[in-house]
This record gives structure tokens, sequence and C-alpha cells, in this order.
């Protein structure tokens, strides 16, 4: 007899004009949402997707493309190190970080070796080490200087002249990396150079600028879409209080019937 009163009072309770006001909400939100945004989900979904997809696979060449414009280091020659740098067990952050090192140090001995009139500074002693006069210095570009670097220190005779050059040429940490790669054989480096190349890693430098271009595109259309869904949100914003309203409203009134143990 309790348990037949106990469902009388909650199907009393669940009838109620609360309740079914509730109801009515829902349906008029899954209409709304039904009615605006199902082109926009298709679109979004998509935007989503293409977002993830694309946006890892162009990250990499927007950031090789920002590492040449900044160290004026080819593009070829960024992406055949990166792969010869992993091949060697040393991160390609370590190796970006070696490029503009390099290039930094080198501007700086030039402006210096201009300013004192013929003086070698800090930053020259490296390349001097290396080899590599002032003159000599201002008249090769940095991918030159590079690849010169790169055979001083695998030739050196011992390890402690190499890790001379590549700490001055490099700074302490880089330079470090710089010799456990670097100290391999040349047919090493050369192989895994060819290994780029034969595996499509190393990318034009026209296909890299249109590469960067197209993520900035990509960018562009998730912000968009991101704007979309939050103006539909912003319309759909009353049904959704009046939907909370009820629901809070109909948990006060039903108290009783939700602390049962049906």
């Amino acid at each position: 007899m309790a348990l037949n009163t106990q469902i009388v009072i909650s199907a009393r309770d669940m009838a109620t004009q609360t309740y079914r006001r509730m109801g009515n909400e829902l349906s008029r939100l899954k209409q709304n949402i039904a009615s605006m945004g199902t082109a926009a989900a298709g679109v979004a979904a998509g935007a989503g997707g293409l977002g993830y997809l694309v946006n890892r696979t162009l990250q990499a060449t927007e950031e090789i493309n920002t590492l040449h414009k900044t160290t004026g280091i080819a593009t070829k020659t960024i992406q055949e190190y990166q792969f010869a740098a992993n091949q060697a067990g040393v991160s390609q952050n370590r190796m970006n970080d070696a490029m503009s090192e390099m290039t930094q140090r080198m501007g700086e001995a030039i402006a210096d070796f201009k300013r004192t009139g013929g003086e070698i500074t800090e930053m020259g002693e490296g390349f001097e080490a290396a080899g590599i006069s002032m003159q000599q210095l201002q008249e090769m570009t940095p991918t030159q200087t590079l690849n010169h670097l790169a055979r001083a220190i695998r030739n050196a005779e011992n390890e402690q002249e190499a890790l001379n050059i590549a700490v001055k040429a490099f700074g302490d940490e880089s330079g470090r990396s710089m010799v456990a790669m670097f100290r391999e054989s040349e047919k090493s480096i050369q192989a895994y150079k060819q290994r780029a190349h034969e595996l499509g890693i190393v990318l034009d430098e026209d296909l890299i600028e249109k590469s960067t271009e197209a993520r900035k595109k990509v960018e562009t259309l998730t912000t968009v879409m991101g704007a979309q869904w939050q103006r539909i949100v912003g319309d759909l914003a009353p049904e959704i209080s009046n939907l909370a309203d009820s629901m809070a409203e109909w948990v006060e009134n039903n108290q009783k019937f939700l602390k049962q143990d049906v």
C-alpha cells in the first residue's frame, strides 16, 4: 500500500505545471538548436577537423619559415640538419636554438670587428677557432658558415678542440649538443641528409611559404566559426536560462520525491 502511494505521489508531482513547462522549454531549445545550428554545425565540424589535421601538419613548416627568416639559413639546410639532429639523438629544438645562436653571434662578431677597427671579440672567437677569419665571415652566408662549422667540429683533432669551437660558436648548451652531432662521420651526416630527401621531409621553399599562408587562413576560419557559435549560444541564451530556472523550480518543489527510495 505504501509503495502504491509513493507511485501516485510521484506521478502527480511529475505532472505539475512546472514539469510540463520544463518539458516545453526543452523542446523549444531543441528546435532552435536544430534550426539555427544544423548548417553551422556541419561547417564547424569540417573546420574543426581541418584545423586538427592541417594545423599539426602546417605548424612545422611555419616554424621552418620563421627560422629561415630570422637566421638567413636556407630552408633546405634547416630541414636537413633538423633530421640529422634527430637521428643523432639531438632534439630539433636544440638544433634550432644552435642555428639561431650561431647567426646572432655571427652578426655581433662582424659588428664588433667593424666597430673596434679590426679586433676579434668574444663573439668572433668560435669562428676564428674554426678557421674563419673576420674578413671571410663578412663574405659568407649563414648557410655557408653553418656548414663550415660542422666540418671544423667534425675534423677537430680531439674532443676538447671540437668543444672549444662549438661552445664559442653556438653557446654552451647548444655547443655541446653540436659536438655530439657533428662528431659523427661525414658519411653518416651526409647519409642522414640524403635520407631526409628520400623520405620527402625536405620541402621546397615555395611550398613552405604556401603552407605558412594556408595555416594563417585555417586559423582565420577557426576564429570565424568560433564567433558564429558564440552568436548562436547568445541567441539561445533566453531558452537556456528559462530551462535552468524551470529545472531549479522543479527540484525545489519535489524535494520529498527526490529523497524517496523507489
